[in-house]
C-alpha cells in the first residue's frame, strides 16, 4: 500500500483513516493476546530495496530509475503506460497539480488549481484519475479526468459525507455517512454512464476492488459499534467481524490483511497485526509509531516504523523484519517529519 485534504474529515478522520493514534494493548478478536516484540529500526539488518513504484521526497523511483519532479511536495498517484502520474503542491499547499511525467523527466499538467489538494486515485491502468474535493457548500465533489489530455469525463456532487474508497476498471466504490438510515451506504458509481448501485446498507471504511474486499462499520465505534469485512463480489459473505479491531489494508489477493484498533485515530498507531482473511492473527508488530504501509506481495509488508530514537522503512514477513531505507535519527522530533515522505502507486504491487 501507499501516504495521503479535506476528504479525511469528520467521519472520514474518525472512521476511515488508514493510520491512528497510539493504541492500548488490547486482546484483538481472533487472538489470545498480542505478543509481538517491538520493532527498533536501528537494530535491524539491512535488506534489499523494495521494487514497488514509489515517490521518496520529490523523486520517482522505479527499480533502478530515478526521476526528479518539480514541486515542494510530491506524492505518487500511479502509472500510466510508460509514464507516471504524480501530484505536486507548492510549499504552503495552496496550489496543486496532477502531472504526467515521462521516464526522461518531461512533465505535462493534466489538471490542478488553487486550494487544498484533492484525494486522487487512478483507474484503467492510469488512463483515468478521479479527484475528490469539496464544493463551497461542503458537498463531496468528484471529477474524473482522462490522463492523456486532461479531458473532464464526468463530474458529480454527492452528499457532505461521501468518501472515495477505491477506483477500479470503469467504476469506483464510495461510502456515504449520514444521520438517516437511507444516507448510510456503500455503493458503486460508474462515472462513464453516471449510474450507481448499492453494495451494502452500511457505510464502508475501506475497499480494495482488485482484492475483492471491503470493510463496513456496523455502528459508531465510539459508541461500541463493530465492523465487518466482506467480499465485493458477494457482499453478504462475511469474512471477519470485530468490535475491537478494523482492517487497514488488504494484501494483493485478499488472503491477508493488516489491522489495528477500531478506535485508532491520529498520527500513527503503536500496534498493527497481520491477519488471515478470516481474522486469525498471524503476527503482531509494535513500535512507538507506524506510518505509511504497502504490500509487496501477499507475504511481504513494507512499513514505516519509528521508535524513540530512529525511523526508517522496514520490510516484514512473519516473525522477521529488515530495514530497507536509510536510518534517520529523530533527536526528540516527531518521526514523520524526520525522513522524506514515501508514497506508493496502488496498482504497482508485484503480484497484481
Amino acid at each position: 500500500m501507499n501516504t495521503r485534504s479535506r476528504a479525511t474529515r469528520l467521519a472520514g478522520v474518525l472512521l476511515a483513516a488508514l493510520v491512528g493514534a497510539p493504541l492500548a494493548a488490547t486482546t484483538p478478536s481472533g487472538a489470545a493476546s498480542p505478543t509481538g516484540e517491538a520493532i527498533h529500526p536501528g537494530a535491524l539488518d539491512p535488506g534489499p530495496a523494495t521494487r514497488l513504484l514509489r515517490v521518496v521526497g520529490r523523486t520517482i523511483i522505479d527499480r533502478d530509475l530515478r526521476v526528479r519532479v518539480p514541486g515542494a511536495h510530491v506524492s505518487m498517484v500511479g502509472r500510466s503506460g510508460a509514464d507516471y502520474l504524480v501530484q505536486a503542491t507548492d510549499r504552503d499547499y495552496r496550489n496543486w497539480r496532477l502531472l504526467r511525467v515521462t521516464r526522461r523527466g518531461a512533465t505535462t499538467r493534466i489538471t490542478g488549481g488553487p486550494g487544498h489538494a484533492p484525494e486522487l486515485l487512478p483507474a484503467d491502468g492510469g488512463a483515468h484519475v478521479v479527484a475528490l474535493g469539496y464544493t463551497r457548500k461542503d458537498r463531496a465533489w468528484l471529477r474524473v479526468f482522462d490522463t492523456s489530455d486532461g479531458t473532464l469525463v464526468r463530474r458529480r456532487a454527492f452528499g457532505r459525507t461521501v468518501n472515495l474508497l477505491d477506483f477500479g476498471s470503469r467504476r469506483m466504490v464510495l461510502a456515504e455517512w449520514g444521520t438517516r438510515a437511507r444516507q448510510q451506504r456503500t455503493f458503486w458509481w460508474n462515472p462513464f454512464n453516471d449510474k450507481t448501485s448499492k453494495i451494502a446498507d452500511k457505510p464502508g471504511y475501506l475497499a480494495d476492488i482488485s482484492a475483492d474486499r471491503f470493510g463496513v462499520h456496523l455502528g459508531d465505534p465510539y459508541l461500541g459499534g463493530c465492523q465487518k469485512v466482506m467480499t465485493l463480489s458477494k457482499p453478504r459473505t462475511r469474512l471477519w467481524r470485530s468490535c475491537e479491531d478494523r482492517a487497514l489494508s488488504f494484501s494483493p489477493t485478499g488472503r491477508r490483511m493488516v489491522s489495528t484498533d477500531i478506535l485508532s485515530d491520529g498520527p500513527g498507531p503503536r500496534l498493527v497485526q497481520v491477519r488471515k482473511a478470516g481474522g486469525r492473527v498471524l503476527d503482531t508488530y509494535r513500535s512507538v509509531w507506524f506510518g505509511v504501509l504497502a504490500w509487496e506481495t501477499d507475504k511481504q509488508l513494507v512499513l514505516q516504523v519509528g521508535d524513540r530514537r530512529t525511523v526508517a522503512m522496514v520490510r516484514c514477513t512473519l516473525q522477521r523484519c529488515e530495514r530497507i531505507s536509510k536510518l534517520y535519527r529523530t533527536r526528540g522530533r516527531d518521526p514523520w517529519v524526520v525522513m522524506p515522505s514515501w508514497s506508493f502507486a496502488p496498482e504497482s504491487l508485484l503480484d497484481r
